[in-house]
């Protein structure tokens, strides 16, 4: 192997041809003395050899990880459907201004990452998210730090209330603005602490939601009327409770936490589920509850010269209300523990339950534009982070 001799500051620096051991392609090393590991930034084991080409590119992929690690741990593929329920709630006001019709979308999805990875991170730090498998993100592979992250997220969940409350100042109604930012922040932060620790976490997080869309509902509504503030709220806060209390709980059967589910006799031993028939009434009764909002809401504001519209939205809730109880009762029929196929039945039905909501409050053709993004994203978002549809967490 034939060495060459360069000059550096006046001393000798010897090169060794050798193949890097990455890319196998031959390269120029340089030599060092024993006193020293590193000349240059070129290791002194033989082993270590990696040329410069390759040192850039393992950089790139740690950058990457740490990037799809922070995505991770803030649910960025259901970021959009957060967003969408705020945008909502503004669309459905007469008083709109076009720098919040553009921006909006964008605050509401980061709203929900910051919730999330504030959720991330405590669940992590508490040893909730360590001892779950499929809990896959970057505070339980590593790559970011949870303890140093704990105190730095408490300071980002109050500059973002900060940046609430200005555009709040800005939106068609003050009061409603800053009381939802209150519901919005406060329940999401007490969730987040003590979700794990009692059989009501689902609670708070239903309080937060409802703040959500009640901050969405005051930026564009200067006259607030009870019949179309109310049953959306009420709507939104059940939908949240369900999700988190019966399906939330159902798919971390697997571990030790205080669950609702488990109080109501849902068992899972030897990777067999055993779903009681006091979880499938409390169950399909909350949900028919959930739905009486809506009901009420198209009743109350029939317009008898507009009955195609009332037809329209029957049937829409008529389809999706279906097709939502045919993939519960699926998951109900599950014996063998599958939680790969019961998340991706619990996602589908939680969408279903999320637009029915939507035509009732804006026009058709918005639903039709938000409904095909929403899922486009989190089936995009899903792959990219996962190589999967379903997400890990």
């Amino acid at each position: 192997m034939q060495s060459k001799t360069k000059y550096y500051e006046e001393k000798e620096t010897k090169y060794i041809e050798a193949k890097c051991n990455v890319c196998n392609k031959k390269r120029d090393f340089a030599e060092v003395d024993e006193k020293k590991e590193y000349t240059r930034g070129i290791p002194r084991k033989k082993a270590h050899w990696i040329c410069n080409s390759c040192k850039r590119k393992i950089k790139r992929k740690e950058l990457w990880e740490k990037v799809k690690g922070f995505m991770q741990a803030s649910r960025i593929q259901t970021a959009p459907f957060a967003a969408a329920v705020i945008y909502m709630a503004y669309l459905s006001g007469l008083d709109k201004q076009m720098w919040l019709n553009i921006i909006l979308p964008f605050l509401g999805g980061l709203v929900h990452m910051v919730g999330c990875i504030h959720n991330s991170i405590i669940d992590t730090v508490m040893g909730y998210d360590t001892k779950d498998s499929n809990k896959v993100h970057g505070y339980t592979t590593g790559v970011l730090d949870a303890k140093k992250h704990k105190k730095m997220i408490n300071w980002i969940i109050l500059v973002f209330a900060v940046i609430l409350s200005i555009i709040g100042v800005f939106g068609a109604n003050n009061i409603l603005s800053l009381l939802g930012i209150i519901f919005l922040v406060v329940g999401g932060y007490v969730y987040n602490n003590i979700s794990k620790q009692t059989y009501f976490g689902f609670i708070p997080i239903g309080v937060s939601y409802a703040g959500m869309v009640l901050y969405g509902f005051s930026l564009s509504h200067s006259t607030v009327l009870l019949i179309d503030l109310f049953p959306l709220i009420i709507y939104v806060m059940a939908v949240t409770m369900i999700q988190i209390a019966f399906w939330g709980e159902l798919k971390d059967m697997e571990y030790d936490e205080k669950s609702l589910v488990k109080k109501l006799g849902v068992k899972l031993e030897n990777n067999y589920l055993t779903i009681t028939k006091k979880f499938d009434i409390m169950y399909f009764t909350f949900r028919a509850l959930s739905l009486s909002p809506l009901i009420v809401y198209m009743v109350l504001t029939h317009d008898p010269n507009h009955i195609i519209q009332t037809v329209h939205l029957s049937l829409w809730m008529f389809v999706f209300v279906l097709i939502a109880f045919w993939l519960n009762t699926k998951i109900f029929q599950f014996k063998e523990w599958n939680r790969r196929k019961i998340f991706l039945y619990i996602n589908f039905s939680e969408f279903l339950f999320i637009f029915l909501m939507f035509p009732f409050f804006i026009k058709w053709w918005i639903v039709f534009v938000i409904l095909p993004v929403s899922v486009g994203l989190w089936i995009g978002l899903n792959k990219l982070l996962w190589d999967d549809y379903v997400q890990k967490t």
